[in-house]
């Protein structure tokens, strides 16, 4: 494998009322591990899931910093 896809999919303040087996952390890491073993990084987010503007402005400001090679959004 030469790519690995893990999206945030919202933002860290929502990540929990959509999530409840894993912490927005951990995706965030593993995407950066996959980065550090050398995969080419998949990550997005997934909109319409009860977000507000402002989180997915979050999620977006937070994709940047993580920099995946691409960034898909659904």
């Amino acid at each position: 494998a030469d790519a690995y896809n893990h999206n945030l999919n919202t933002s860290e303040e929502t990540y929990g009322a959509i999530t409840t087996t894993h912490t927005y952390a951990d995706r965030v890491e593993t995407v950066q591990q996959a980065q550090a073993a050398g995969l080419s990084a998949c990550s997005g987010l997934i909109a319409g899931m009860g977000e507000s503007d402002k989180d997915l402005v979050d999620v977006v400001f937070a994709l940047r910093d993580l920099d995946p090679d691409s960034v898909p959004v659904n």
